[in-house]
């Protein structure tokens, strides 16, 4: 006799009201129907072209204090090939697969005939309404949900070999200030973008941390200077490595916020004028 696959008690009655308040929603917003079923938590996927990156000390710390009246459900997508991926809960599932209740069944909400654009824009209002995105994760989803500047500037970073990275300091072609790339559009367009992108792989080839909003929004400003010659400028960087252009910034004020990159580009500018082209 087959073994019966056990249910998770997940207070579904209030499960159902946040299903049905979220339902409506995204209705609202994508026009999709979905339904409530029970599936074993074994035969779930997941799609790592948007879901986040799996973070073990977040599902250690869900198994810790794991609740089957607190799981919640799952957001799912049955897909053409006839399995069912995971659009939201991916750190919730983790932590049923590690506890070994992988035969268990969980409660999902199904949508039926999503294109991969309409998966990853449901992740995003989701996670955008609940759950805390980092700023990179945001970005990501946003490109692949096919939001026009994040992915512009998402096919942009591709073009140009720069890796996006979270919770770590950037290295060679990283960068981790995603925001900057659009203040930089909003200031001065998307070619702004590409420009310095030329101008930091020319003048500074091979550096790491250089992709930092101060350093960026500095070039971007000398830049858009009609007077200044992007040869000149780049020039003007590899004689100047970034740690000698901090230190002389460094020397005129106390000290380098966040935000403070006008004295960057002043002292940008400076060497941009003496160097002969």
């Amino acid at each position: 006799m087959a073994e019966q696959a056990v249910e998770i008690d997940t207070g579904i009655d209030d499960s159902v009201q946040l299903v049905r308040r979220n339902r409506r929603s995204l209705i609202r917003r994508l026009g999709q129907v979905s339904r409530l079923e029970w599936l074993r938590a074994d035969t779930l996927k997941r799609d790592r072209d948007y879901n986040r990156v799996i973070r073990a000390v977040r599902v250690q710390a869900i198994s810790r204090k794991f609740n089957p009246d607190g799981l919640g459900v799952l957001y799912v997508s049955l897909r053409e090939d006839g399995h069912h991926y995971i659009i939201d809960g991916q750190h919730r599932h983790q932590s049923v697969m590690d506890l070994g209740m992988g035969d268990c069944e969980v409660p999902c909400v199904v949508y039926d005939g999503l294109s991969r654009s309409q998966e990853r824009a449901i992740f995003l209002l989701l996670n955008r309404e609940r759950l805390p995105l980092s700023a990179v994760e945001a970005f990501e989803a946003r490109a692949a949900a096919g939001e026009n500047l994040a992915e512009a500037m998402h096919d942009l970073l591709a073009a140009y070999g720069i890796r996006l990275v979270a919770g770590r300091q950037p290295g060679v072609r990283e960068i981790a200030s995603v925001g900057v790339l659009e203040e930089i559009d909003r200031r001065w367009g998307e070619e702004m973008v590409e420009r310095v992108f030329t101008l930091f792989e020319s003048g500074w080839p091979e550096r790491p941390g250089i992709y930092r909003r101060p350093l960026m929004m500095a070039a971007a400003s000398v830049l858009a200077d009609p007077g200044t010659d992007d040869s000149r400028f780049a020039l003007a960087l590899t004689a100047c490595p970034p740690e000698e252009l901090e230190q002389m910034v460094m020397a005129r004020v106390r000290k380098v916020s966040y935000s403070g990159w006008s004295k960057f580009a002043e002292v940008m500018k400076e060497l941009c004028d003496r160097t002969d082209g």
